[in-house]
């Protein structure tokens, strides 16, 4: 099962990727990009396991302490704080299990990486009106019963 494409509309497709690099490397450039595939299910793993663990401790641990209860700005903050999160730790994932050798692999990560930004602003944003709507809690609510 190709994984990359839960990215394609932010990488792109192999055949471009290949295209993109000098004559020589062709062979080089489909074996990194099956290393990237083959990474996809931990990039997701990490995407969804992480934008749910900082929800939830935003809805419950952090909101229990003093002073943090309905606050907008506190739940902004989370809210930025998983996305730069998620983006950075992508990243990272991304440089550690696959070696960037051939010219154009290091953005293919970079672009990844963007995507899970993207999809952790849509989970987070979900979780978040689910709580809002349908669990108790301290923090800020943007919707449903204050």
């Amino acid at each position: 099962m190709k994984l990359i494409s839960f990215y394609k509309f932010f990488v792109g497709t192999e055949s471009k990727f290949v295209d993109s690099v000098t004559q020589g490397s062709q062979d080089l450039a489909e074996r990194y990009w099956a290393s990237l595939n083959s990474a996809c299910l931990f990039f997701i793993l990490f995407l969804v396991v992480m934008s749910i663990i900082l929800c939830v401790y935003y809805f419950t641990a952090y909101n229990e302490q003093p002073r943090r209860h309905y606050r907008r700005t506190h739940w902004i903050g989370f809210y930025i704080g998983t996305v730069v999160f998620i983006f950075l730790g992508t990243a990272a994932l991304g440089f550690l299990l696959t070696k960037p050798t051939v010219t154009g692999s290091k953005s293919l990560i970079w672009d990844i990486a963007a995507g899970n930004a993207v999809y952790s602003i849509l989970i987070f944003g979900v979780l978040s009106v689910v709580w809002w709507l349908w669990l108790p809690t301290n923090a800020y609510r943007l919707i449903g019963k204050r």
